[in-house]
């Protein structure tokens, strides 16, 4: 009896998580700090598309944000696009070398700021080539930037390399 139960918590966890995937954001919990503002994140999207700087570097990016912008996202047709898209949140890019580059926005846009962290703060899980789940974790306030720690579960909302 014990077993079914566990059993169909499982099931409907599986449920809960993949129909939240389907909408386009993901399970995600943690926060995003910068000097006095404290944000949780809410959603995430994973993206894949070209690096803009010379165009045939596939990157990996995740966008993590306070308000559900998946919809917006989807109308993107360059990965350009997705960075416009982002008024409260934080855009995180792997996979150019052996640094993560991210990009903060708060406040309606009103507060910015960009940097590098070791690729080591992003902690993967899973890492397939529709979903990545893992952490999100470094503390860039010695330089002036964020505290963050987000953990993640990301089905893959666009390919801008294959067009899916």
């Amino acid at each position: 009896m014990k077993d079914a139960r566990i059993r169909l918590a499982a099931v409907l966890i599986a449920t809960l998580l993949g129909s939240a995937g389907a909408a386009g954001a993901a399970p995600v919990q943690g926060t995003m700090q910068f000097k006095n503002i404290i944000k949780d994140v809410k959603h995430v999207y994973f993206i894949r598309g070209p690096l803009q700087a010379d165009g045939s570097t596939a990157i990996d990016r995740l966008i993590f944000t306070t308000a559900d912008i998946g919809a917006k996202l989807k109308k993107c047709a360059t990965m350009s696009c997705t960075e416009g898209k982002l008024m409260d949140g934080l855009i995180v890019d792997s996979g150019a070398g052996k640094q993560l580059s991210y990009s903060l926005v708060l406040k309606d846009g009103l507060v910015q700021f960009s940097g590098t962290e070791p690729a080591g703060a992003l902690t993967l899980t899973t890492k397939e080539s529709r979903r990545l789940v893992g952490r999100l974790k470094f503390d860039g306030t010695p330089q002036g930037g964020p505290n963050v720690d987000i953990q993640f579960d990301a089905p893959l909302l666009t390919d801008f390399k294959t067009g899916r």
